[in-house]
């Protein structure tokens, strides 16, 4: 049987590189995201490489949509990875984030609803198919916010990366007795369309001073890390959030 995973955010940047690495690892892949031609064009090139994937169309904040991820998932075979990697940081002031004291509940929500709510959901349904099968690996992408705080982003992105990691751990203690591991990746500033929006608001040369490796990291540096938590080569890890940020949060 084809093993199966999903990931979220699948349309463009590291979710998209995580999909393409994920099948060709041989999954096919359920890749999800709001933007149907983004994830066309994610699906052309799994194609074009040789591999399979399901396109599902889905807004992370309908738990309707994500509803339909998880039936999709089930009818597609054993799926054996979830990638929880959907998340929106607004920066509505050309670049820059909303101070908390002009925060509205609406964009809090709004923010919790794809970046954190999105995961338990799909945490809970395809956790529950993997611990039946005794065998899964989920892997959270959270952030490097998580240990520095606000840099660029907003409250609502950092509580909710922060939230990603406490998900993690509460449920690769409930899922471990079901061979079940949860992890989580936690990137550093990453060359994706979303960080050259928040680069607006970053002094000229910040990264090369402040990142010991001296540049911003590539999305496929992301996805090797999630193939290797998804991987048997990490069989003795759980509850684990890895860095990825070049050396920024060294200590």
């Amino acid at each position: 049987m084809i093993p199966v995973a999903v990931v979220t955010g699948a349309g463009r940047g590291i979710g998209q590189a995580i999909s393409l690495a994920l099948a060709g690892q041989g999954y096919t892949v359920v890749i999800a995201s709001r933007t149907q031609s983004e994830l066309d064009d994610t699906a052309r090139e799994i194609e074009r490489r040789g591999g399979r994937c399901i396109v599902v169309a889905a807004d992370m904040a309908n738990e309707a949509d994500l509803q339909r991820i998880v039936d999709t998932a089930r009818m597609a075979g054993q799926v054996g990875v979830l990638v929880n990697n959907a998340g929106v940081s607004p920066k509505p002031r050309g670049g820059r984030r909303t101070p908390v004291t002009e925060m509205t509940t609406q964009e809090w929500n709004e923010v919790m609803a794809v970046n954190l709510t999105s995961a338990f959901v799909l945490t809970r349904d395809i956790g529950k198919l993997m611990c039946e099968a005794k065998q899964g690996s989920i892997v959270n992408i959270a952030s490097v916010a998580v240990r520095i705080g606000a840099l660029t982003a907003g409250a609502h992105y950092v509580a909710s990366k922060a939230g990603m990691v406490g998900l993690t751990k509460s449920t690769a203690q409930e899922f471990a007795q079901h061979g079940v591991r949860v992890n989580a990746v936690a990137p550093g500033r990453i060359a994706t369309v979303m960080t050259r929006v928040a680069n607006q608001s970053l002094e000229l040369g910040w990264v090369q001073r402040n990142v010991p490796l001296g540049r911003e990291g590539e999305v496929h540096e992301i996805a090797d890390v999630v193939c290797f938590l998804a991987s048997p080569q990490s069989s003795y890890i759980t509850g684990s959030t890895i860095d990825v940020t070049g050396g920024w949060t060294m200590t």
